[in-house]
């Protein structure tokens, strides 16, 4: 009996060891299984955070597309008026002493449309949205171009404006003529804003940038210069040479901003040299690619041609819808000019253009976009209902008239069933040119 006794010590103790061991092993499970709950709880709550924070993003985008279309077509509006009826006035007779006021009008709808273009260009650059076209231009025809349309601003304040063309420059390379249009008037009006006395060049040449061809701008001035302590920031967002010159001055501290973007988006690079109170250049680099042979032509359309344009298109009978009396005048005023014998029906919203549109015969319809009761996406899309359902053999042209320039809103236009579109403030080419091609297509077709 004590042999036995004896050999059940050692079997107790291990039973009260694996007993021991049970307990402590379920105390530690419970343990760290409190604590992966705990962890699981905190991961959870940290994917609900960020999905939180995106959800926020994402509204926060919305809401600031939101407020750009608005803004663009807020601002847009009576800019149209502004800059419409000041051409108007400038093309009907007047005392010749008012030139110089109708000029100072006109300038300053142009540069307003200068700053809201760079606020609206600087958010689509942020949210990834502006597009660079690669497409035959003429790098020359383009620098001519901003030669002409800023010359009367330096001639204005004594300047010379004048620009240099070194070694043999392809007459087409692939490139985009509107963004190089864009950095090279940002740089020249900059130029001509900072200079007293002097002159502004803009110069092309093609040179050797690591062992490839580049085509090398530069537009120099004569002018205040930039302190060197301030050529390393002068291309960042909203930074200016001094705060006291951006009120003598003006401007949004975005233009240089936006050109580095747009040549960094080309593939380029761009900086800047200065000396103080005797001048600055700016140079940017493109790696635009030479074409043997042009195929697309830039076209310009003289007066002459505009009123030829709109003789040839007779007696046409008009829908405009419009909810703006400004734009309204305009747009009739310049029809009236450049067509003879129009006639112009007027509908003050969607709702009325469309009930208009079903009781009368229109050779063309000018659709506002942004209009009480009934907006012009929805009239749009009523009518070509309205159409289907008659099985009328032909739609009638809708041309959008839209303050917002936003690719989306264009994209609408389009997908309602719109054949075409004219921004405001538009220039007069841009309304006869429109009208005249959908007036062509609709007789080919």
């Amino acid at each position: 009996m004590y042999i036995l006794y004896i050999l059940h010590i050692p079997l107790a103790i291990l039973i009260i060891a694996l007993l021991v061991a049970g307990i402590l092993f379920y105390l530690v499970s419970q343990r760290y299984k409190a604590k992966i709950e705990e962890l699981h709880k905190t991961i959870q709550e940290s994917k609900e955070d960020i999905q939180e924070q995106i959800d926020r993003a994402e509204k926060s985008e919305s809401y600031k597309e939101f407020f750009l279309a608005n803004m663009s077509h807020e601002i847009r509006t009576p800019m149209h008026a502004i800059s419409g009826m000041t051409n108007i006035l400038r093309r009907n007779d007047h005392p010749k002493e008012q030139d110089k006021y109708l000029d100072a009008i006109h300038q300053s709808a142009e540069n307003l449309l200068v700053i809201l273009n760079d606020i609206l260009d600087s958010s689509k650059i942020e949210a990834g949205k502006l597009k660079i076209d690669s497409i035959p231009m003429n790098p020359i025809r383009v620098i001519e171009d901003v030669v002409e349309i800023l010359r009367l601003r330096a001639e204005d304040k004594g300047l010379q404006l004048k620009h240099q063309i070194e070694g043999n420059i392809p007459e087409q390379v692939l490139g985009d003529p509107i963004r190089l249009n864009q950095i090279l008037t940002n740089l020249a009006s900059n130029a001509i804003k900072f200079t007293e006395s002097g002159s502004v060049q803009i110069s092309l040449k093609v040179k050797q940038e690591d062992g490839e061809e580049v085509m090398e701008f530069a537009v120099q001035d004569t002018g205040i210069g930039i302190p060197d302590d301030k050529l390393k920031t002068i291309f960042d967002v909203f930074e200016q040479v001094d705060g006291t010159l951006s009120k003598k001055f003006g401007g949004t501290g975005l233009g240089l901003s936006i050109s580095k973007q747009l040549v960094e988006m080309q593939g380029g690079k761009i900086n800047a040299s200065s000396i103080l109170n005797q001048g600055s250049t700016f140079t940017f680099q493109l790696p635009l690619k030479a074409i043997m042979q042009a195929t697309s032509q830039e076209i310009t359309i003289t007066e002459q041609e505009l009123v030829k344009m709109g003789t040839s298109l007779g007696p046409l009978k008009v829908l405009l819808a419009e909810d703006n009396d400004f734009n309204v005048m305009l747009a009739k005023d310049d029809l009236s000019y450049y067509i003879p014998g129009i006639q112009i029906e007027t509908a003050a919203n969607g709702k009325i253009a469309f009930e208009m549109f079903k009781d009368q015969q229109y050779d063309l319809v000018l659709m506002d976009i942004q209009m009480p009761e009934m907006n012009g996406y929805e009239a749009a899309r009523n009518i070509r209902e309205w159409e289907a359902s008659k099985q009328n053999s032909g739609q009638i042209p809708i041309i959008a008239m839209t303050a917002s320039l936003l690719k989306a809103e264009i994209v609408k236009c389009y997908e309602v069933g719109m054949d075409n579109f004219i921004p405001k403030p538009y220039k007069i080419e841009e309304l006869i040119g429109t009208i005249y091609d959908e007036a062509m297509k609709k007789k080919e077709n």
